[in-house]
C-alpha cells in the first residue's frame, strides 16, 4: 500500500511540471515492488517452517490449519502486490475495462476454486488459501497482458530509473500503508478474542468469510487508486474544484456501487456460506452465514473512511492521515470487538466492523470541526481546504470529453 500511494502521488505531481520522468516513477516502482514482495513471501514461508505460528495458537490441529493458510496465501503475494501496482497506473493508460475486467475475473476465480479446493479436492485450510493466490494470480496476469504487448505509454525501462525516487516513494506513502500495518496488530486481538470467546469454529467462519470479502474490497480500493491520482493531479494543478469534485464522486457513486454490492452479498449469504460448508447444525454454518449478512454492512461507510484517509495523505494533512488510518485500522474495531464479542460471540466482532464506519465519520467531522471552529456543513468544509489554494476562475478550464473523437478538437482549444 506505501508503494501503491506513494508512487501514484509523486505521478502525479510530476506530471504538469515533468512528464519525462513518470517513467522512472512507473519503473522504480515496480522494481522495488517485486522486490518487496519477494522478501515478505520468504519471511512468512520461513516463518511458518520455522514454528513461528505456535506464538498465535498453542493448538496443534489449529496451527497446522493456520500453517497451511498462509503457505496457500504466500504463493500470490508477489502477483498481488504487482496487481496493486498495475492496476493504479492502468487507470492512466485509459485502460479502466482492463482493470473491471480484471477485478470480476479475480472474483469469479476465487469463487470457483474456494468451491474446487475445499469439496472435490480437499485441500482443506491450504485450499482456501491457495484459491485466493490462483484469483490474485488471475487478477496480475489480465492486468500485465497490457503491458507485454507493448503497446502501453508507460513502460518498465531500468534505463529510465531515478533510484532517488524510491526513498520520495516511500515519504510520500508511508501514512498509506499505516492502516494495513495497524490492521495486522487487530487481526492479532480480534483472533484471540475469537479463539477464547467462541473458538475454532468461529476462527474457521471468519477465514471463510473473509476469503471471499477480501476479493470484494477489491472494488473500493480500485476507486480509491483512482482518487489517489486525481487528488495528486488536483493538487499539483491547484484546481480546487477538481479537488472537490472527485472526492464528491467518489463518496456518492462509490458509497451507492458498494451499497448494491453490500445488497447483493446480503441476499447470497446462504449460497455464498454453502461453497464452504453445508451442515446447516453445525455452528461454524451459522457463524458464516451471519459474517456474509453483517460484514458487507460496512462497505459503504467505508468508501468514506477509505477515500477521506487517501485526501488527508495527499494533501499532506499529517495529523488526520495517521489519526484515521489507526482509528479505522485498528483502535475502533478492536476496543469494540473486547466489549462485543463475550457478549455476542462473531455477531459481536461483526457489529464492531458496522459501528467502526460511524466512529470514523465522527473523527472525520471533529477534525473539520476543530480547523473550523464551527460544525462543518459541506464536503468543501470536511475537506479543510486553505482558502489560499486554488488558481483564479480564468486560469481554469471546464470541459468535458465523452468520446475519443473529440480528444483532437479539446487540445487544439487548449492550446489556442
Amino acid at each position: 500500500m506505501m508503494l501503491v500511494s506513494g508512487s501514484q502521488l509523486l505521478y502525479g505531481r510530476r506530471l504538469g511540471k515533468d512528464p519525462h520522468s513518470v517513467q522512472s516513477v512507473f519503473s522504480v516502482d515496480l522494481l522495488i515492488s517485486a522486490a518487496a514482495s519477494v522478501l515478505v513471501t520468504a519471511a512468512l514461508v520461513a516463518g511458518v517452517l520455522m514454528g513461528g505460528t505456535a506464538s498465535l495458537t498453542a493448538d496443534p490441529t489449529e496451527k497446522k490449519m493456520l500453517d497451511q493458510y498462509l503457505l496457500g496465501q504466500c504463493i500470490g503475494i508477489p502477483a498481488l502486490v504487482l496487481g496493486q501496482q498495475l492496476f493504479a497506473f492502468l487507470s492512466l493508460e485509459n485502460q479502466t475495462r482492463r482493470t473491471m475486467i480484471a477485478s470480476i475475473a479475480s472474483f469469479a476465480v476465487n469463487a470457483v476454486f474456494d468451491y474446487l479446493c475445499i469439496i472435490p479436492l480437499n485441500l482443506g485450510a491450504f485450499g482456501l488459501g491457495l484459491s485466493s493466490s490462483i484469483s490474485v494470480l488471475v487478477f496480475f496476469g489480465i492486468q500485465a497482458a497490457y503491458y507485454l504487448k507493448g503497446k502501453s505509454e508507460l513502460k518498465l525501462s531500468l534505463r529510465e530509473c531515478r533510484w532517488k525516487d524510491a526513498p520520495e516513494i516511500m515519504r510520500l506513502g508511508y501514512s498509506g500503508a499505516l492502516s494495513r500495518f495497524v490492521e495486522m496488530f487487530r487481526c492479532i486481538v480480534v483472533n484471540m478474542l475469537i479463539m477464547t470467546h467462541v473458538g475454532s469454529a468461529g476462527i474457521s467462519s471468519f477465514a471463510a468469510s473473509n476469503s471471499l470479502l477480501g476479493v470484494v474490497w477489491a472494488l473500493p480500493f480500485g476507486m480509491l487508486g483512482v482518487s489517489r491520482m486525481l487528488f495528486s493531479i488536483s493538487i499539483g494543478e491547484e484546481d480546487r474544484r477538481s479537488l472537490i469534485d472527485t472526492l464528491h464522486i467518489a463518496l456518492f457513486r462509490g458509497g451507492l456501487l458498494m451499497t448494491a454490492v453490500a445488497a447483493a452479498l446480503v441476499l447470497c449469504a446462504e449460497p455464498l456460506t454453502r461453497l464452504f460448508f453445508r451442515d446447516p447444525a453445525d455452528p461454524v454454518y451459522g457463524y458464516t452465514v451471519m459474517g456474509f449478512r453483517m460484514m458487507p454492512l460496512c462497505m459503504p461507510l467505508a468508501v468514506l473512511s477509505l477515500h477521506f484517509a487517501c485526501y488527508a495523505q495527499s494533501t499532506e494533512k499529517r495529523a488526520l492521515s495517521i489519526v484515521l488510518p489507526i482509528v479505522d485500522g485498528f483502535a475502533s474495531v478492536s476496543a469494540m470487538s473486547l466489549v462485543l464479542i463475550p457478549q455476542m460471540h462473531m455477531n459481536g466482532l461483526y457489529l464492531a466492523n458496522i459501528l467502526n464506519g460511524f466512529v470514523c465519520a465522527a473523527v472525520i467531522v471533529c477534525f473539520a470541526w476543530l480547523s473550523l471552529k464551527r460544525p462543518p456543513r459541506t464536503l468543501e468544509d470536511l475537506m479543510m481546504i486553505p482558502d489560499s489554494f486554488g488558481v483564479g476562475a480564468g486560469q481554469r478550464i471546464d470541459i468535458s470529453v465523452r468520446q475519443m473523437t473529440e480528444v483532437m478538437a479539446v487540445s487544439q482549444r487548449i492550446i489556442d
